[in-house]
């Protein structure tokens, strides 16, 4: 039993980031609904292992793709949509997500 519980830690080990992340990217393609899904549910879970430098570098993109002229015609006519998929994951991840000026 022990050794199968350190056979298990070492295959744990090995997993990297990007074999977890590369395929959900792609699982992101296949439906909008499933893609706003994985952003609502993994983004807060993610927020909370990522350094400060990776938290800034998220916050620092955020604020660009917020910026958007696209973002902006939609607050004109639809703020709930922009506010339910844009800002719902960092506000469910209680993080201080501060987007810079």
């Amino acid at each position: 039993m022990i050794v199968a519980h350190e056979e298990w830690l070492q295959d744990m080990r090995e997993i990297r980031t990007g074999s977890i992340l590369s395929p959900l990217r792609v699982l992101g393609f296949v439906s909008h609904e499933l893609a706003y899904n994985m952003w609502i549910g993994i983004f807060p879970l993610l927020w909370h292992v990522l350094e400060e430098k990776g938290r800034h570098s998220i916050a620092i993109t955020m604020q660009q793709l917020l910026a958007q002229d696209f973002h902006a015609d939609q607050v004109c006519t639809s703020l709930i949509c922009l506010t339910r998929t844009g800002l719902l994951p960092p506000a469910r991840a209680l993080a201080q997500l501060r987007l810079p000026a």
